[in-house]
């Protein structure tokens, strides 16, 4: 065959396939267009007008009722478009407020954005208006091991604390340092400051009580000894103790000692040897050994 004829051969297989392959396409493409058509209505496809634009969509009766061709008509068409019965006070546009908040209002003025209520804001609420108007934020109450504490802002003492406070009853007592020992403060560019470990004791128990009469600074060891004065210390025969429990809640008669037994009421920190609350009947036992227990009469003479 001649070289002429095998070029034509060639070129007219190209052609035919390419005729083929385009005439396949258009097959597959109408086809895959019928089954979609096909799944639609087989799915209960609906065609439906949509109630807010008008525009008709294609739904589905698994769906549900299908009122509205997009979320955005939906919210639309809920919108309820009130009739304004007010005015911003700020810039005197007309706006729409609930009637049960206009009913409650204590000023009658409202707003129609964010910054109008920051203007207004700024023009009502000065002075004794404004809520937080001369509230005292000095001295406030503090807690410290279940008890409460005055302690005042003072923002220029060596000893204060991280949000610049110090306990009151310390101040009074530097305030009054000529009538105790110098032993107990730190003199600071002439100015008498309590040491760090120095504690102030109230002497009615009353830590909200700061009348210098009722302070006395003290180290921590005398404070401890000043506490556990007030305790009394109940042993066995044999100088175990079998509890503790403060002066104050003995029985009628404190100074008869042969007799003294805790009340029932009393909270007692039970010893290590017994768990019993009362003191047995035999008068060997009753005996309470108080020995260890120091004279409170004579209590701060050796502390002021």
């Amino acid at each position: 065959m001649k070289k002429l004829d095998l070029q034509f051969v060639v070129s007219a297989k190209k052609k035919l396939d390419l005729q083929f392959v385009v005439s396949a396409k258009k097959d597959y493409g109408i086809k895959k267009n019928c089954t979609t058509e096909h799944k639609k209505e087989k799915r209960g496809a609906i065609m439906k007008v949509c109630k807010f634009c008008g525009k008709e969509f294609i739904t589905y009766s698994w769906r549900g009722k299908g009122l509205y061709c997009s979320t955005e008509c939906a919210v639309n068409d809920r919108k309820i478009e009130h009739t304004p019965n007010t005015t911003c006070c700020i810039c005197g546009k007309p706006i729409y407020i609930k009637p049960s908040r206009i009913k409650r209002s204590k000023t009658n003025l409202f707003t129609c954005s964010i910054e109008c209520m920051g203007k207004m804001r700024s023009q009502v609420f000065i002075g004794a208006k404004n809520p937080n108007y001369k509230i005292d934020c000095s001295k406030s109450i503090y807690y410290n091991n279940g008890n409460k504490y005055y302690h005042v802002l003072t923002h220029n003492h060596p000893y204060r604390d991280k949000l610049n406070y110090v306990p009151e009853h310390r101040l009074v007592v530097e305030n009054h340092y000529y009538l105790f020992d110098e032993k107990y403060f730190d003199i600071i560019n002439g100015k008498y400051y309590l040491k760090k470990d120095v504690s102030v004791h109230h002497i009615n128990h009353n830590t909200l009580d700061n009348d210098i009469n009722n302070l006395i600074p003290v180290t921590k060891s005398e404070h401890t000894t000043l506490h556990n004065r007030e305790k009394e210390i109940i042993r066995d025969s044999k100088g175990r103790i079998t509890g503790v429990l403060k002066r104050g809640e003995l029985l009628e008669n404190p100074n008869d000692k042969d007799n003294q037994q805790p009340s029932i009421n009393s909270n007692i920190n039970k010893g290590s040897t017994t768990n019993s609350r009362f003191l047995t009947d035999n008068a060997e036992e009753s005996n309470a050994n108080t020995s260890a227990l120091p004279n409170i009469d004579n209590i701060g003479e050796d502390i002021v």
